[in-house]
């Protein structure tokens, strides 16, 4: 299997494709952390990039999910579950946000009982409304972050780990050409990053390290600065800056290189299953 990641040194040229790590001023914790290079290798060779430093966002496969894909898939499950507990009451769909707020009042065993006493709904219903009125406050809890909520559904399955992978499957295959995805990135634990093409990132080249210690040295606190410390190898640097130009230009025959890795499925699918004390 090809490398898709490499280190870097101080001392080598800038170029695209080079990954940069981002620092914000506040302690609080911002999305993207990783970037990926994108201005030309003759611009940055050239100084001809007007000073700022173009890059594409970069994200761990569970940080897209959570911020891209899970309110979409929550919001799925959430209109399933109330259709169901809808028509179990005999209403229509119209009164979807008054169960929601009956939610947001009372339990769901008391919401459970309530129900069971309505004339027409019979005992048989009972275990599939109460997997309907757990399912939709986990989705309806905003207190929890969406991938906290799909988590704590795959707990609610027989088999948690053949849901979220079925589920993480699906997610991938949803993703589109305007996505690449690396399995491993250097210096970092996690497997299965995902590069975001939709949106274009600019940084100050003065803002913009080559090494740990002038980024400390020169940052004055104040500003977002960003340090480089991998790139693509040159196989991928190809592959991204073509999947780019096809974005962009949607010109060519659509790209298939944005599959996800399995690895990475199995990996987050086991480990968003796994009951937690």
């Amino acid at each position: 299997m090809s490398r898709e990641t490499e280190k870097v040194t101080a001392s080598d040229p800038r170029r695209q494709g080079d990954i940069i790590r981002l620092e914000y001023p506040t302690a609080a914790r911002q999305l993207p952390a990783l970037g990926l290079v994108i201005n030309a290798d003759c611009d940055l060779q050239n100084k001809k990039i007007d000073g700022v430093i173009a890059y594409l966002p970069i994200y761990t496969f569970g940080e897209y999910l959570d911020a891209f894909w899970g309110e979409l898939f929550l919001s799925e499950v959430a209109d399933t579950c109330t259709k169901k507990v809808l028509d179990a009451l005999g209403a229509d769909d119209q009164e979807a946000s008054d169960l929601h707020a009956w939610l947001r009042s009372a339990s769901n065993e008391t919401i459970l009982e309530k129900i069971m006493s309505r004339s027409g709904v019979k005992p048989s219903q009972r275990s599939g409304i109460t997997d309907h009125l757990n399912k939709l406050r986990i989705c309806t809890d905003i207190e929890c972050s969406p991938l906290d909520r799909f988590s704590q559904l795959c707990r609610l399955d027989k088999d948690p780990a053949a849901t979220a992978r079925k589920q993480l499957t699906a997610a991938k295959k949803a993703m589109g050409d305007g996505h690449f995805f690396i399995s491993d990135l250097v210096d970092h634990d996690d497997v299965g990053f995902v590069i975001r093409m939709r949106r274009i990132y600019t940084l100050p080249e003065d803002l913009c390290f080559t090494s740990t210690a002038n980024q400390r040295a020169f940052s004055d606190g104040k500003s977002a600065t960003a340090v480089r410390f991998a790139r693509l190898t040159p196989l991928y640097q190809f592959k991204v800056a073509q999947l780019f130009a096809q974005q962009f230009s949607r010109i060519g025959l659509p790209d298939e290189i944005t599959a996800l890795s399995d690895v990475a499925v199995e990996m987050l699918a086991s480990k968003l299953s796994q009951v937690t004390v």
